[in-house]
């Protein structure tokens, strides 16, 4: 079978663990997905930034902010469906402007084929070897996330070839650790260790991109830019719904079709080959306990109001 390829974005997260997000785009399918991003973006009149992380609790489900992001975690959730296109045909929100449109909906023709993988570290890296050098760790979990996605989603019937891997920026990794990724060695390493099924384009390398559109450097374009903010509102939805899921906050109702990805048995391989979703997602968490690593899947949480007090005043 022929190999496709696809691009990677990648971002993460430290609220509350540390968690390294991946969306898998095949290029075959970037501009379609991209058109939708973008009909959002205009039936919203959003033209900004897209972050999860912005959405205040106490906003309202009617915010401008709040239905870019309600559309475009749809739009994010309905692109990893990977069969059954006309017997569960995916139907997207593709926003509207508040107080003064409905709301558009569209049904999808074809798949778009994506892929998307979480990997939460509990513990910060804090139980990690590198304990005077901690973006050591971080490129560790970096490496073993995205070589866990890739034997997972793909296999020999579905190999993948790897094109670009864009990374939100490094100037993060600069100011805290004083240099950057060590990328090289992570594609090297990760070309040593893939199975046969998986591929890497000659000119594969790891690129900082600003997911901001007011801040990319030359070269950059605002495409990438989408594709990396629709990394963040997966990553969001999904952290939300498996840690701290209160039903009472916006954030619940626009990232609800996170829940739903959560809602499977990643584990009970029978059941998900029957899911529209197979192989189209993976969802961890990994952790070291007795000095070896400890893996299972992320599931929906449940909402301790009390413990939340605990976090807020501690």
């Amino acid at each position: 079978m022929k190999s496709i390829i696809y691009d990677i974005y990648h971002d993460e997260s430290k609220e509350e663990a540390y968690w390294h997000g991946f969306y898998f785009v095949p290029r075959t399918n970037r501009d379609y997905l991209l058109s939708l991003l973008n009909d959002a973006r205009l039936n919203t009149g959003y033209f900004h930034q897209v972050h999860y992380q912005r959405i205040k609790s106490k906003i309202k489900c009617n915010n401008v902010k709040a239905i870019i992001i309600n559309s475009w975690t749809t739009i994010g959730v309905s692109s990893l469906q990977q069969q059954k296109l006309y017997k569960i045909p995916p139907f997207i929100y593709m926003g509207r402007i508040p107080r003064k449109t409905k709301p558009i909906y569209k049904k999808l023709e074809d798949l778009i084929k994506c892929r998307f993988a979480v990997f939460k570290e509990k513990d910060k890296h804090q139980k990690m070897f590198f304990k005077d050098d901690n973006l050591r760790n971080i490129e560790i979990t970096f490496k073993m996330a995205l070589k866990g996605a890739l034997h997972k989603l793909f296999s020999n019937d579905d190999p993948v070839t790897i094109g670009n891997i864009f990374i939100d920026g490094d100037e993060q990794y600069i100011g805290e650790y004083g240099r950057n990724l060590n990328t090289t060695e992570i594609i090297r390493k990760l070309q040593l260790e893939k199975r046969e099924y998986v591929d890497f384009l000659d000119d594969s390398e790891i690129i900082p991109q600003k997911s901001s559109h007011r801040k990319l450097k030359s070269g950059q374009n605002a495409e990438d830019s989408d594709l990396l903010q629709l990394c963040d509102i997966l990553i969001g939805g999904v952290r939300f719904h498996s840690y701290c899921p209160d039903t009472n906050i916006t954030k619940y109702r626009i990232s609800e079709p996170c829940r739903d990805l959560l809602k499977h048995d990643q584990d009970n391989i029978a059941r998900m080959k029957e899911s529209r979703y197979f192989n189209g997602f993976l969802l961890n968490e990994a952790w070291i306990e007795d000095d070896e690593w400890k893996f299972c899947q992320l599931n929906v949480g449940n909402y301790n109001y009390s413990e939340q007090l605990i976090l807020k005043f501690n």
